[in-house]
């Protein structure tokens, strides 16, 4: 990971930085430990996509079919 060795004058750079971070060794974790028991949901594509994207997370689940719509109004 690179060093972000002036994030803590600029409190929007510092937080994006934790959050990078954060999310960086989450990832690395999920890779190494749970192998394939994990699913990454992009916010992007849930926003963009919800119905498809709830859609691949339940059948990731193994979920039985249900009724999305009212996930999809959620969002």
């Amino acid at each position: 990971m690179r060093a972000c060795r002036d994030c803590w004058r600029d409190i929007k750079k510092a937080q994006c930085e934790v959050w990078r971070r954060s999310n960086m060794r989450a990832l690395e974790f999920a890779q190494r430990h749970l192998q394939e028991r994990y699913y990454i949901i992009r916010y992007e594509d849930l926003c963009r996509k919800p119905a498809e994207t709830i859609s691949r997370l339940l059948a990731f689940l193994g979920a039985s079919e249900i009724d999305i719509g009212p996930l999809v109004e959620s969002i």
